[in-house]
Formats: C-alpha cells, structure tokens, sequence
C-alpha cells in the first residue's frame, strides 16, 4: 500500500514540477546566500515574499485551493517577514517564528493539518508532521521529480539513483575543469577573452565561495520542496491520523475522578492559604499602594515571575486533568467544579502579578520586556477565562487560544515598541504618572 501511494505520487509528475524543483534550488541558495553575504535586512521580506509565491504558484499548478485556514498563517507569516527590518528588541523571536510559522502555513495549503485543515489541539502533532516527519521524510522528493522518467506506456517509474548520481558528478566534474581551462583560453586567444569578459575570472574567483553555499544550500532545498511536495501531494503524510490520537486519548484518561478532585482540593487549599497569609501584601499592589520596607523594584520583582510560573502550572495541571481522568466516572461534574475554582484562584494570581507590574511601571517607567509580559498575562488570562466557559459550553478553546497567542505575538513583532516606550515615559513623566 506504501509502495503503491509513493508510486502515484510521483506517476502524475509533469514538466512544471522540474520548474520548480528548479525553483526551490534557487530558494535553498537564497537562504543560504542571506545569512553569509552580509546583505541588508530587506533580504528576507523579499525572501519571505517569494517563498511564500512559490508555494501558491505550485499549489495553484497542482490544482489544489489553499484552505480558509492557511489565509490566517498566510498573513502571520507575510506581517513577520516583512516586519524584520524594525528593531524593537525581538529580532532574533521573531525570526525563528517566521521560520515556525513558514512550515506550519506550507503544510496547511495542502489542508493536511489534522483537525479537516484547521488549528486545533492537536497542533504538537501539526507542527511534528510541519517540521520533521513530512519534509524529512520526502528528501528525495526534488531528486527524484527532477529527474523522473516514464516507460512508453506511461505506467512505471524508471527513476535510476545511479543514473542521477552519475549525472550529478559529471557536472561536478565539468564545472572544475572549466573553471581552469576557461582563464587559461582566455590567455590564449584575445576573441575568447572578450567573447567570456571576465566572466572566467569572476567563476575562478568565487567558486570555493559557491562551492560551500551549495553544500548547505541543496539539504536546504531538499527539505523545503519535501516539505511542500509532501503536503501537496499527500506522500508521508499520513503516519499520524486524527482518529488515531483520538482513540489514544481515550485509551490514557485512566485517572479515576476522585483522585483528581483530591489533587485539586489540596492544591486550591494551598492557594487559599497563600492568599489569605499574604492577602495585604498581595493585593496591595490593586490599590497602587507599597507595602512598607519594599522599594517598587523590589516589591515588584519578588513574586511576579513567580506567579508567572504558578499560572503556567496550573495551566499544565488543567491540560493534564483533561486528558487523564476518566469520563465514565458519575462524578465528572465535580472535576469541572474544581477545573473553575483552580481556574477563578489562577486568574487572582494573575490579577496581582499584572497589579505588581503596573505599579513597577508607575515608578520605572515602561520598557519593551514590560509589554512582552503583561501580554503574556493577557494571554493567560484569555485562556483562563475560556477554560471556565468550556465546563458549561463546548468550543474550540485551543484553537482560539493559539490563533489569539499568534495575532498577539505578531503584533509584539510589528509595533515599534522601543518608540512607544519612549513616547509613554515622556508623557508620564511630563503628567507626573511617575514615581
């Protein structure tokens, strides 16, 4: 069955398909050729810009219509592109989520993410098929296009590796040659001279410098055609199924309800605890009030990645409930009552740690780190609020979560957050806002 889909993949291979193997050799190149020619920073819109061409072009070719989904990450992905020549302190986050955000759309053109095209919850397992399992998979996809061969009939593929490799080497060795004996003619003949110009010197001179691109370059291409050759065409994909991790996701909720509300008993009775030992110094920060023997640095950096970090836990600990406890269980309906109390203690905490940052603002001033973490908060919080709705109404939580953590992020990446700073002090500072 393996052997007959990967056959088929590559029956329908036409001479466009060689257009852009060709294509994405040049895509390969380019990519290399940014990050060692010390070019300016509008190498990579255009990249960004032509790379995201190619894959429409191929799927339009292909005959396939990119899905409603693949239009979201489409325009993420044009906006972090583009946005790279502004320096606002996230210039190295916001390139590797390009990258991310590159596989992740390319693989859903095709519609192949799990959920019938869309983000879900299941996007680890999107982003595994993205990132590894697909385009690694297909390495040998551009070879083998470039270089396919049909019998008469039309029906076998008569593909020789040995054939490929013996052309491939042929042209290795020609390009050495000709790089000597072509200034060596020119020497010799003034005509040839002028015919080349310094077409000879110019191969000579760069040819070690080629050379080394071109190792990098064709693993490169290699994978981003296998990639995208994968996701079109349907070839590797399918090792992971949604009704496959739908069925183990079943199999594991094996944790008997009572045990799971006994962990949240004793975890909110803890947080209970906390926050009535250390009700005035907590929320003293909603009251825009410094405890006494704090300075606002201290008072504010003490306890707020802290409760950063509960906040993340008890995210893990509501997304670990969800999948390991039992639905059978008569007593389902006192999880989700533990789910919302864990969920209401979580967003208090969340509450006094963005109280704790804004009253450090009111002192200090805002800087861009600042933003990124009351952004991060407001994230949380986003996702809090969504999980108590979901114990009463079904809805896609991990979809919206991701595509508002996606806009948000974006958004960090896009605005001019070094100048808004700036303008925001001056005018807080001019309006006696700070401390």
């Amino acid at each position: 069955m393996w052997r007959m889909r990967m056959m088929n993949a590559f029956d329908r291979v036409k001479g466009m398909d060689r257009i852009f193997c060709g294509l994405y050799l040049l895509l390969g190149y380019g990519f290399i050729w940014m990050f060692t020619n010390g070019t300016s920073a509008w190498c990579l819109p255009v990249y960004t810009v032509f790379y995201a061409a190619v894959v429409l072009l191929y799927a339009r070719t292909l005959g396939i219509r990119p899905v409603k989904e693949s239009w979201f990450w489409f325009v993420i992905l044009l906006i972090l592109g583009i946005s790279q020549e502004i320096d606002n302190g996230m210039m190295v986050g916001r390139f590797l989520a390009l990258l991310l955000v590159a596989a992740y759309w390319t693989f859903a053109v095709s519609g192949r993410l799990l959920d019938q095209g869309r983000t879900s919850g299941w996007i680890l397992f999107d982003g595994w098929n993205a990132l590894g399992m697909v385009p690694f998979t297909n390495m040998d996809a551009l070879i083998r296009v470039l270089f396919h061969q049909k019998s008469g009939d039309g029906e076998q593929d008569k593909t020789s590796l040995s054939e490929m490799k013996a052309v491939a080497l042929g042209l290795g060795i020609a390009a050495v040659l000709l790089c000597i004996l072509l200034p060596l003619l020119s020497g010799a003949d003034a005509g040839f001279e002028m015919l080349t110009g310094d077409v000879a010197d110019w191969i000579t001179a760069h040819l070690l410098e080629f050379a080394l691109r071109m190792c990098f370059a064709i693993p490169v291409s290699f994978y981003l055609f296998g990639l995208i050759f994968g996701g079109l065409t349907g070839r590797h994909t399918d090792y992971i199924k949604e009704d496959m991790l739908k069925k183990t996701k079943n199999q594991i909720q094996i944790l008997p309800v009572p045990a799971a509300v006994t962990t949240f008993v004793l975890i909110c009775g803890v947080y209970l605890l906390f926050i009535g030992l250390q009700g005035s110094y907590l929320f003293s920060a909603l009251a825009g009030k410094l405890p006494e023997a704090f300075t606002y640095a201290e008072y504010a950096r003490r306890g707020f990645f802290e409760l950063c970090q509960v906040s993340v836990w008890n995210l893990c600990i509501l997304i670990m409930s969800d999948l390991f406890t039992s639905r059978k269980d008569k007593q389902f309906m006192c999880l989700k009552g533990m789910n919302v109390c864990l969920s209401v203690l979580t967003l208090l905490l969340i509450t006094t740690a963005i109280g704790k940052m804004f009253l450090y603002i009111s002192a200090y001033g805002l800087t861009a780190y600042r933003i990124l973490s009351l952004t991060f908060m407001l994230w949380l919080t986003i996702i809090f609020v969504g999980w108590i709705i979901r114990q009463w109404r079904t809805f896609p939580l991990a979809r919206i979560s991701i595509l508002t953590g996606a806009v948000l992020y974006t958004l960090l990446c896009v605005l001019p957050m070094s100048s808004l700073c700036r303008y925001y002090n001056l005018w807080a500072q001019t309006h006696g806002f700070l401390h």
